[in-house]
């Protein structure tokens, strides 16, 4: 009876602490990507709401005609540079420059003063 056991533990304590290890290594790998997802997220809507401020800062100070050709707007985790140009008699054009510690991201909205509005948004890289 002995002699048929011998040799019978080893394996399977091994096997079973390579499964868990295996199980527990997915999970890591699992929780890393989803924090690092939730990070990117956090990340994208803060320049979205940025964006969003700004333009709307700078929509006002179209409205009232009262605006400067360039400047800059200072937020919590980064600033927007923005410049205004006139494209034809009626449309402006306002780049937007977002700063943040990790992105710099380029966007431009239009400004049509017959409808003293911003009429057209474009977010490039």
């Amino acid at each position: 009876m002995r002699k048929c056991q011998k040799g019978f533990i080893y394996p399977v304590t091994l096997s079973i602490f390579l499964l868990v290890l295996s199980c527990f290594l997915v999970i890591i790998s699992l929780y890393l990507t989803e924090k690092r997802m939730y990070h990117n997220s956090k990340e994208l809507l803060v320049q979205e709401y940025y964006f969003m401020s700004s333009v709307k800062a700078v929509e006002k100070e179209l409205q009232m005609g009262e605006y400067a050709k360039q400047g800059t707007l200072q937020l919590v985790k980064g600033a927007v540079d923005y410049s205004v140009e006139q494209t034809t008699d009626t449309i402006l054009k306002v780049e937007y420059r977002l700063h943040t510690k990790n992105v710099e991201t380029v966007g431009y909205s239009y400004f049509d003063r017959l409808e003293n509005k911003m009429t057209k948004w474009v977010e490039a890289k």
